[in-house]
């Protein structure tokens, strides 16, 4: 309750205490989840947005959605630390490395972006896959991503390399 907008996304703190819910009216809620109530309402994004996800650690959270931006959030800070620019097109995912240093994010062009956490500058070419990305992965310790779009397709991807092979079809799930 107390959501004023159709939420979109839902995320828990890796501790459990907080979670944050991503809205249509482009503002994401944060709330304590021992209080069931809502604690603070963010504001940055002026479209709807797809996605907010907490960093490994529960300090930054990271957001995407309509306005072609990827944001950067801090806990107990209403203004995102940074804003990602450079995709054409609707931010589908967006997600953090496990060590919270880069931030991928894809588009409904199917392009997929590799950010600085720290500069908000790209840190490696963008590549184009088939469709709409729909959920993005980073390996915890390898330099590998997995790509769900929506033309049935899983790619894993090397952002370091730039390689990319397909994983699986639904047929063969």
């Amino acid at each position: 309750s107390g959501h004023s907008s159709i939420p979109v996304d839902v995320d828990f703190h890796p501790q459990g205490q907080f979670f944050a819910i991503a809205g249509f009216d482009g503002g994401i809620r944060i709330g304590d989840a021992a209080q069931n109530k809502i604690i603070s309402d963010w504001r940055g994004h002026d479209k709807p947005i797809f996605v907010a996800r907490f960093n490994p650690t529960g300090e930054l959270l990271v957001s995407a959605g309509e306005d072609n931006t990827a944001r950067l959030w801090q806990r107990g800070k209403k203004d995102p630390l940074l804003i990602y620019q450079g995709h054409n097109n609707t931010v589908k995912d967006a997600v953090f490395s496990a060590d919270s240093k880069t931030i991928a994010s894809g588009d409904y062009d199917g392009q997929v972006h590799v950010w600085s956490a720290k500069t908000g500058e790209r840190i490696t070419d963008e590549v184009t896959f088939s469709s709409i990305i729909l959920r993005l992965l980073i390996h915890p310790t390898e330099d590998l991503m997995l790509v769900a779009m929506t033309d049935d397709l899983v790619q894993l991807y090397s952002p370091s390399l730039q390689t990319r092979r397909p994983l699986a079809h639904p047929n063969g799930f």
